[in-house]
């Protein structure tokens, strides 16, 4: 996802490349065929190949990912969760400020 984000569209030698090499072609080409099965990517054919391109910016994505992780921790943990979450923001001022906002702006709806 990474290669996609950086440049888009690519094909599957071109992700390979971008990725210095480091993987086969063609674990390459069934990383992008399963990431577009899952539908986080797209596919287009062009001339003998299929560029792929991200269906999410890296943001989107990002925000899905813990919005989905935040939703499973607090249903699966309750308290717990919320509790640890609070420990982990407790020594950034600027996650305790951030969180303070929330936490007011939810008070005034």
């Amino acid at each position: 996802m990474e290669v996609l984000w950086q440049k888009s569209p690519q094909d599957v030698a071109q992700a390979q490349v971008a990725l210095a090499g480091s993987s086969a072609y063609s674990t390459v080409k069934t990383i992008l065929e399963r990431l577009t099965e899952k539908g986080l990517l797209t596919r287009q054919k062009v001339g003998k190949a299929f560029e792929y391109s991200p269906v999410l910016s890296q943001a989107e994505y990002q925000d899905r990912q813990a919005r989905h992780l935040s939703e499973s921790l607090v249903s699966g943990f309750g308290n717990a969760a919320l509790v640890h979450f609070v420990d982990a923001v407790r020594d950034d001022p600027s996650h305790l400020k951030e969180l303070r906002r929330l936490l007011t702006e939810l008070e005034n709806e």
